[in-house]
């Protein structure tokens, strides 16, 4: 008896350690290079990580970095693969010499809503081919993702847009894709990060931005452009809350189930949210004075031939350098399809 009573007393103790180790404090850093306004902040981030602390009755808490206080926009992935932070803002679109495959989201005419775009990639970035072909191999894992709704042509000149007022002026890109179709249309892409935006509008360093349209207002960037397409759906743009492999390996698996659970609900939540604001967006600039164009079908006709020279020169860019450019952009075809 006395030694059915020690081993009890000996697997309680086991039990009530490993119980203690289980329920052990965890803090996750987490970085963005987003300002306190932007929606993907106000909408996703922070309902992101309230929720995971709930879902773990407190077990789970961060430490937050946001504009860019750890580092540049661009440094996000390295940041994460390093350990400097566990969980960081990643677009694809920065680095498209690590993740070139996501710039399949770029493409122009792909998609018409932000959820649109959204759960298609969420499916595939989460557990699917992006997972394993992209993200996986630079030891990073997506916890939860977001497609901006597709980009619009934004000038610092006032008037009606027409295609032609594209050609020989610089405008922003995100490089990739985005390069692909400005190039189409004549104009000068000129590769920068959201954070840089403003200031080279002010010193007239770019004529125009292509971007999503609830994205301006968050960088307060509605004084320094005077017009605006609308439909024009000249790319889109993939980001990722993404954290680091071997940090996520070490986390318990009633945690890890947590986290992709809040980033299944956070993901859905923001591009639902976004989606809404989009027509709140354009009533603001119509009170602005901003000058709003939906283009004609001479000019709608020449970027439907864009959107589709577009994808086929991006496809078999990446198929020369060796990399599945093809087999991304029928992956997310299919993706998109699916979820329609």
């Amino acid at each position: 008896m006395r030694f059915c009573g020690a081993a009890l007393a000996g697997a309680s103790a086991i039990l009530a350690a490993s119980a203690a180790l289980a329920a052990e404090p965890i803090t996750l850093r987490l970085a963005d290079n987003l300002p306190p306004t932007h929606f993907l902040a106000k909408y996703g981030t922070h309902y992101f990580m309230e929720e995971v602390t709930k879902a773990t009755n407190g077990q789970v808490k961060f430490e937050y970095f946001p504009a860019e206080q750890v580092g540049k926009a661009k440094d996000m992935l390295a940041l994460t693969q390093s350990g400097v932070v566990d969980i960081a803002l990643i677009v694809p679109s920065y680095i498209s010499d690590k993740l070139p495959l996501s710039a399949v989201v770029d493409l122009p005419g792909s998609f018409g809503s932000s959820c649109e775009g959204t759960l298609a990639y969420w499916k595939t970035a989460r557990d699917g081919w992006f997972a394993k072909n992209e993200f996986q191999p630079n030891g990073v894992r997506v916890v939860f993702t977001y497609v901006n709704p597709p980009y619009e042509l934004f000038l610092s000149k006032e008037g009606a847009i027409r295609l032609e007022d594209v050609k020989g002026r610089k405008i922003r890109s995100v490089g990739g894709a985005l390069d692909i179709t400005l190039r189409s249309l004549g104009a000068v892409p000129v590769r920068l990060t959201a954070p840089e935006i403003r200031e080279s509008l002010s010193r007239g360093t770019v004529d125009g931005i292509v971007f999503p349209v609830p994205t301006v207002t968050s960088y307060k960037l509605e004084g320094l452009i005077k017009s605006v397409t609308v439909g024009a759906n000249l790319a889109g743009t993939a980001t990722t809350y993404s954290i680091n492999e071997a940090r996520w390996k070490k986390l318990p698996e009633a945690v890890q189930k947590a986290i992709m659970e809040v980033g299944d609900a956070t993901t859905r939540r923001v591009c639902k949210m976004t989606d809404d604001d989009v027509a709140k967006s354009y009533e603001t600039f119509r009170q602005q004075g901003m000058t709003i164009t939906r283009l004609g079908a001479d000019d709608q006709k020449i970027l439907d031939g864009v959107y589709q020279q577009a994808r086929r020169d991006w496809a078999a860019g990446l198929d020369r350098r060796g990399k599945p450019g093809s087999e991304a952009l029928k992956v997310f075809s299919e993706a998109l399809a699916a979820a329609k």
